[in-house]
């Protein structure tokens, strides 16, 4: 890699004055500043004078009373704080290496996270934090509920959990939803559509065991109160491939349509409907001590979500 020779100076100057300049900031004066430093001032003010020299610009306007920073100190001196802040995060994080043990971390999640989200939190545990072991299970919300709840598990990601008593809900992402059709299906050349559309459809519902039946099924029901389902299922995928076979209109959750690879005959219509935005939880018990491990854990999904859901 080439270095600028600006960039050069200052690499070779940066270690030693990092240190001097700080301490300039923090004691206010040449004199303190080497008094903490156990050296002269006449040593410290040479440092000073041959990093601006280097650079090119002051960085202190000396007075009287003591140094003040110039435009060009205060740039140093924001920079300084971010590698501050940056070098005490490195720090943080190996110290937090030395405290994760050989542990096991239970985990249930609901069957759409487990297919987007979970790929990258095990990867990302096994090849940084090989001493931390996953046990990955899926189910509905209720039972992740019902486990965290029996002290069976130390994380659950499920849909719209909300705020359970004993239950902390540690990170809640908006998830839309969007229907799904075969691409020969009436409402497959629409780039958007409402619920009301749907419901002249032959529909593909989720069973009541899901999350996503309280959601959607109560909305449809209000807009016609005879729908026509030609088949339920607890499994999002055989929905997914039902309706790529044409055999009806189905609904998952932005979640779910995301990871799933477009290689069969149908597309996603993303809906209207503000009413059937969902909220995807991640959930721990309230009064439990947390370890490292799960602190780690939490901190990948939440990245995860941040990096890949901006915008739904």
């Amino acid at each position: 890699m080439n270095i600028h020779p600006f960039s050069h100076k200052i690499l070779n100057l940066y270690s030693r004055f990092f240190i001097y300049f700080q301490a300039i900031l923090t004691y206010g004066s040449v004199r303190s500043a080497a008094r903490h430093l156990r050296i002269t001032p006449s040593a410290l003010t040479r440092q000073i004078q041959n990093f601006e020299l280097n650079i090119g610009v002051p960085l202190f306007e000396r007075h009287a009373h003591g140094m003040v920073l110039t435009q060009a100190g205060d740039i140093l001196s924001s920079h300084i704080m971010v590698v501050m802040e940056d070098l005490k995060r490195i720090e943080n994080r190996i110290l937090a290496l030395h405290k994760i043990k050989d542990e096991k971390i239970n985990i249930m999640v609901i069957e759409s996270a487990a297919n987007e989200i979970m790929p990258y939190v095990i990867n990302k545990i096994t090849t940084t934090y090989p001493t931390i072991r996953l046990q990955v299970n899926t189910g509905s919300s209720k039972e992740i509920f019902e486990a965290l709840h029996a002290g069976y598990l130390d994380i659950g990601v499920a849909l719209n959990l909300g705020e359970p008593q004993n239950l902390k809900n540690i990170i809640s992402q908006p998830v839309k939803m969007d229907a799904i059709v075969h691409t020969k299906h009436a409402l497959a050349g629409k780039k958007n559509i409402t619920l009301s559309e749907c419901v002249s459809y032959p529909l593909i519902m989720p069973s009541s065991s899901l999350s996503l039946y309280k959601t959607i099924y109560p909305l449809l029901k209000n807009l016609q109160e005879n729908l026509n389902i030609r088949m339920e299922s607890n499994s999002i995928d055989l929905m997914i491939k039902m309706a790529a076979a044409g055999m009806g209109l189905a609904f998952c959750s932005r979640l779910t349509t995301i990871s799933t690879q477009e290689k069969e005959d149908f597309i996603r219509i993303p809906i209207q409907n503000k009413e059937t935005r969902t909220l995807l939880g991640v959930y721990i018990v309230k009064d439990k001590q947390q370890t490292y491990s799960v602190n780690i854990i939490l901190q990948i999904i939440q990245n995860y979500l941040n990096h890949n859901f901006k915008s739904i």
